[in-house]
Order: C-alpha cells, then structure tokens, then sequence
C-alpha cells in the first residue's frame, strides 16, 4: 500500500509536537528500565513535525550509550513501508532518552547523528531527560546545510486511543538488552561508574564523595542531601574519569 505522503509539507515549524499516546509510549519506555533507550519517532500524517508514535530499535544500551541493531532497523523500514509509511516517516526522526537529569548530547550523541544521519534531506536529533527536560535539533543536509533548535510540546488537542502497557513491556523486553556500565569499571584507580553514567570517587583526606558529570563536565560534592557544584576536588581526577569512562565505552565496543 503506498502512501499518500511521498512529501512531507513544508510547515516552517519551530516545535516538535507529539501526540498523547506518542509521549505517554515514549515515556514508558523511558522509565522502564535504567539505561538510555533509543528509537524512531513515527508521522503518520504529512507534518513531520508531529509524532504519532515511538518505535523502539533493537539496542544494546548502557546508562550512557546505545548501539542500534542495524538489521533491526532495516527490518523495521520493511515493516512500516509495509504498513503504507515511506522512509521520511518512520526514520528520520531520533528519539533517545538520558537517565540524568541533562537532556544536553554528548560526543557519542554527536557523532551517532552524523553517522546515521547525513543523508536524508533533514533529520531531527531529540534527547529527553529523566526529569522530562528536552534538547531538540533539526539539520537539513540539503543546500548549504542547516541546523536549528526546536522547542519539544505535547499536542493535548490530538484524540488519545489509550495506553498499552502490556504491549508496550513486551516490546521493551524483546528490543532492549541492558548491558551494566559498571561492572568493569569499579574499582579503576578508586574511580567507578554509576548507573546515571557519572563518575564517583571517594577522597580519603576529605571524607566526601565526590561526582563528575562528564556531559556537563562539572564536579560536585554530596552536601547533606544535596550535590553541590565544586571546583576541580584535585588537578589530576577529571582526567582521570575521563580515562575511566574512555576505558569503559571501549569495552562496550569491544575494543579491549
């Protein structure tokens, strides 16, 4: 069955709206489990601005990386051109979740959406953070080449068909192989990852625990029971969990 939207319209949008059922999906899938979870935004309509629903990809994740299955996702292009969708629908639109609270891309972010999408005339990088917090970019790969901030909202004006939760865990479980950051790291040099993917380290002079964000590349320190942002606690540590986060995505990639 071939679709009715060969062209996407030209809406000259400046927000990513998503439907009830789409956000209340993505959502789900978000708190399902502890690592990052990635997947397409779906349009089933001519603005590629709207999502309709999010489908997961099969994924190795970790609390700070993904790593798509590619057949899977050329398995899930058959399905939904199958389905009367074409490509600008289903898999231009990447949507992954980040369990901190910084919505903001990383390097790996960064180069995932260069890799995977500098073909397609546009494409839309979206990260949502554990507390909902939300980085949207739209780069149009055609002419000179664009990029552009979009604002992220839920369009409650959309008919909303109801939550399926028991189908939605299914698909979570099929497509989601949690993979545990830490387990090759504790102990590296007193520096170790946790499952938010920062970096801890116990300093013996202080009696503190101290944190590294590398997103934000922030230190801070457990103040009672708040964290508070410090200065580097010692010249030599961001290296340090730099190298311990470098040691760890290495072994996820299976280089060491």
């Amino acid at each position: 069955m071939a679709s009715q939207y060969a062209e996407p319209a030209r809406t000259f949008g400046t927000t990513l709206r998503f439907s009830p059922y789409a956000w209340a999906k993505l959502m789900f899938m978000q708190k399902r489990g502890k690592t990052e979870v990635a997947g397409c935004g779906i349009t089933e309509t001519s603005d590629p601005l709207f999502v309709t629903d999010f489908v997961l990809i099969g994924q190795e994740s970790s609390a700070v990386t993904f790593d798509l299955d590619t057949d899977d996702l050329a398995d899930h292009l058959d399905r939904m051109l199958d389905a009367g969708l074409v490509p600008w629908q289903v898999a231009n639109i990447l949507i992954h979740t980040h369990p901190g609270n910084s919505p903001k891309p990383s390097e790996t972010d960064e180069d995932n959406f260069v890799d995977a999408f500098s073909s397609p005339d546009w494409a839309i990088m979206m990260i949502v953070a554990e507390n909902g917090e939300t980085y949207c970019r739209l780069k149009l790969n055609t002419g000179p080449g664009v990029t552009k901030i979009l604002k992220v909202e839920v369009d409650w004006s959309q008919p909303f068909s109801g939550s399926s939760h028991p189908e939605w865990a299914r698909e979570y479980d099929e497509k989601v192989r949690e993979y545990d950051w830490t387990r090759d790291t504790k102990g590296w040099d007193g520096f170790q990852i946790e499952p938010d993917g920062s970096v801890s380290v116990w300093d013996d002079k202080q009696g503190l625990w101290y944190w590294y964000d590398h997103i934000e590349r922030k230190w801070y320190v457990e103040d009672g029971s708040q964290f508070k942002e410090v200065k580097e606690p010692d010249p030599s540590w961001t290296k340090k969990a730099t190298d311990c986060i470098e040691s760890r995505k290495q072994v996820c990639e299976g280089k060491s």
